[in-house]
């Protein structure tokens, strides 16, 4: 019986240390002149988190197969984003998009902005975060956490013009 609650207690404590400790959202508030902008935004869901690195991998979903899809990667922007201190800024490299940043005394809440990313072209794009993805405590050793999002699947229009300015 000893053995018994000496297991569940310890399979608690791996389970507990393995739970995934932020969440990343996609949004998109709006739709610029030659873009459509994607929001990517952080809640920590109660844990303080100081540093983050992201993979985000988009592939172009044509609803009929065999039609050309022109979805892309445009570009990106950092305007009211919670990370101070870019490690590696957001940059695309085929299909995989990624990004480490620091967050100076560490962010806690729902909804803190990461980055707007922006695509051109028209068609489906899908957007998932990769395994590689990874969040870290402001807990004094900065102990890695997981982070998880639900993919998120969008429709770029078609439009005409230079590509935005980067901030």
């Amino acid at each position: 019986r000893i053995m018994k609650y000496a297991l569940i207690t310890v399979l608690s404590f791996f389970l507990a240390a393995y739970a995934t400790a932020a969440e990343i959202s996609f949004s998109i508030p709006q739709t610029g002149e030659q873009y459509t902008n994607v929001e990517v935004r952080l809640d920590t869901t109660g844990e303080r988190i100081n540093a983050i690195r992201g993979e985000l991998r988009y592939t172009p979903a044509s609803p009929n197969q065999g039609e050309p899809n022109g979805a892309e990667f445009a570009g990106w922007h950092d305007g009211n984003s919670i990370i101070n201190l870019w490690i590696r800024r957001p940059s695309a490299n085929g299909s995989t998009i990624s990004f480490e940043g620091i967050i100076p005394g560490g962010y806690e809440g729902s909804g803190g902005l990461l980055l707007t990313m922006q695509f051109r072209g028209g068609g489906e794009i899908s957007l998932s975060l990769t395994e590689q993805s990874q969040a870290f405590l402001n807990d004094g050793e900065g102990t890695p956490t997981n982070i998880s999002a639900q993919p998120f699947t969008f429709s770029v229009q078609e439009r005409t013009g230079g590509l935005p300015e980067k901030d």
